[in-house]
């Protein structure tokens, strides 16, 4: 999914965390091509983040299209808090090169939104939280981050492989469950543990 969208969405939903990098092992299974994740945006799939099959939910939920100069067209939602109901949405663009997707990270092809309790927050609030979002992303401006995904046990599960400059970092890592839509899905809160289980 989301090379650019992964420093955002990873980066808020684990809280700081010290960089991971070396000879981590790959995660297990195939490696998708290029063609299988293509064949995978053209069915414009909803990638689950983090899937909790007892909970039906998600760490966030991203929809992923195929653009037709080829590039991965990105909008990925997350919760902040259920009370109030505040969703951070994120829109943004990758490509594929070999049998990665990759993005090098620019703050200003990232857009941000948010909502309160469905409506657009008032700039007042939304700028503040966007500042500190910004400032998140701020090590990786001009890096180059790829992800390499691999088929889980199922055909509708992966893994990740993600580096930034070519270094690996597990502390972005992710598993996915894919689905049509999102029927049956919801979007935990930073607030809620999570207990993945794909």
């Amino acid at each position: 999914m989301r090379a650019s969208l992964a420093v955002v969405l990873l980066l808020l939903s684990a809280g700081p965390v010290a960089a991971q990098t070396g000879r981590s092992a790959a995660p297990a299974g195939r490696a998708l091509s290029a063609e299988q994740i293509r064949d995978i945006a053209r069915r414009d799939m909803v990638w689950c983040e983090n899937y909790r099959a007892e909970k039906g939910d998600c760490e966030t939920m991203t929809l992923v299209s195929l653009l037709p100069d080829g590039k991965l067209r990105e909008t990925g939602v997350m919760r902040l808090s259920r009370s109030p109901d505040l969703q951070l949405v994120i829109d943004g663009v990758s490509e594929i090169r070999g049998d990665q997707i990759c993005a090098v990270h620019n703050e200003d092809a990232v857009k941000l939104r948010f909502l309160m309790n469905g409506r657009p927050m008032p700039t007042v609030l939304s700028a503040r939280l966007e500042a500190m979002v910004r400032e998140s992303m701020a090590e990786f401006e001009g890096k180059t981050l790829c992800q390499t995904f691999y088929r889980g046990a199922s055909a509708d599960t992966l893994s990740e492989r993600i580096t930034v400059n070519g270094a690996r970092r597990t502390d972005l890592e992710s598993t996915y469950r894919l689905q049509s839509d999102e029927s049956g899905l919801d979007v935990r809160s930073e607030e809620e543990p999570e207990e993945t289980q794909v």
